[in-house]
């Protein structure tokens, strides 16, 4: 059996957030896959804080970026394009929520984002 086939998914709303939880092989919730409110451009990644190493391939067709925030996530996504992917770091899980909302706040330059109480 390939870990692929081991992977749960999992979706939530945060608010009118669309969320993706894809849980790794050892069972933890490390991957969240994001619907935005809008696409991502380059201009929006120096929005985000405590990047340590921020990679985009511009010269792809549709251009990539990795954004690294040590000992929160990796932020993986195409630019132009709504979508997003944080994989949280082991030690950074129990806040996942709260790291993933002050991230996409940032990122999209919007007032503080808080938890809908209807997530669970």
């Amino acid at each position: 059996m390939n870990s692929a086939s081991q992977r749960k998914v999992s979706q939530v709303n945060l608010g009118e957030i669309p969320l993706i939880l894809i849980s790794d092989c050892f069972g933890d919730h490390r991957i969240v896959e994001v619907t935005l409110p809008r696409p991502v451009t380059l201009a929006d990644l120096p929005n985000l804080s405590n990047v340590s190493q921020c990679t985009v391939l511009k010269d792809l067709p549709r251009p990539f970026f990795r954004l690294d925030c040590p000992q929160r996530f990796l932020l993986t996504g195409i630019a132009n394009e709504p979508r997003v992917r944080f994989t949280l770091r082991a030690a950074a899980i129990t806040q996942a929520e709260s790291i993933v909302l002050q991230a996409i706040a940032e990122l999209m330059g919007l007032p503080a984002l808080h938890r809908s109480p209807h997530l669970s």
